[in-house]
């Protein structure tokens, strides 16, 4: 009797770290880093899902945001944590600029996660200026060249320069989006 075959669907996913991994399912957050002298280190983080806090952030559009910002969270106290383990943070002290020193004075320990949240925020804005408002914006300027019949070609346009790759521009990007799966057509003759 042929064995069944029987999809298995997971909700593991990963990140990688800085001599090290991260592996982050629906109940724990387990980081694998190796040490200057050569052991590799486990050490499980703390889960708090924001959802199960909050039941506002269980609404569509808020989950998935909450989701997100969950997210980079925990990917940022993973490469911190990992920098710290591998060695990455002993770093000879030398002689500090004046900029170095104004900045401990006003920020004390506080300035590498103000510096991080101002490349998150900044990351977060040039990805929008990239695959919302510049397709947008480059589609905007053909119907002058090209005529108001090229209008049609608005969606399937902005789709590739969004993601790359013409033959995504209406899929999704995963496969349980409700999209039914592909059907074989035979094939006749030959």
């Amino acid at each position: 009797m042929p064995r069944e075959k029987i999809k298995c669907i997971t909700s593991i996913g990963g990140q990688a770290l800085i001599e090290g991994i991260m592996m982050r399912g629906p109940k724990k957050t387990v980081l694998a880093v190796r040490q200057p002298d050569g052991e590799i280190t486990l050490e499980e983080l703390p889960a708090k899902d924001p959802r199960t806090r909050h039941p506002l952030l269980k609404l569509p559009f808020l989950r998935g945001v909450a989701a997100f910002v969950d997210s980079i969270a925990v990917g940022y106290r993973a490469l911190s944590r990992s920098a710290e383990i591998s060695g990455m943070e002993e770093v000879e002290e030398g002689e500090e600029s004046k900029f170095d020193k104004w900045l401990n004075d006003k920020f004390g320990d506080q300035i590498t996660n103000i510096v991080m949240t101002i490349g998150t925020v900044f990351g977060i804005l040039l990805a929008i200026a990239l695959f919302y408002i510049l397709p947008t914006w480059l589609f905007n300027l053909i119907p002058g060249a090209a005529g108001p019949d090229f209008a049609v070609w608005r969606s399937p346009v902005e789709g590739v320069d969004e993601n790359g790759d013409p033959s995504r521009v209406h899929d999704g990007d995963f496969a349980d989006e409700g999209h039914p799966p592909p059907v074989p057509v035979p094939r006749s003759g030959a």
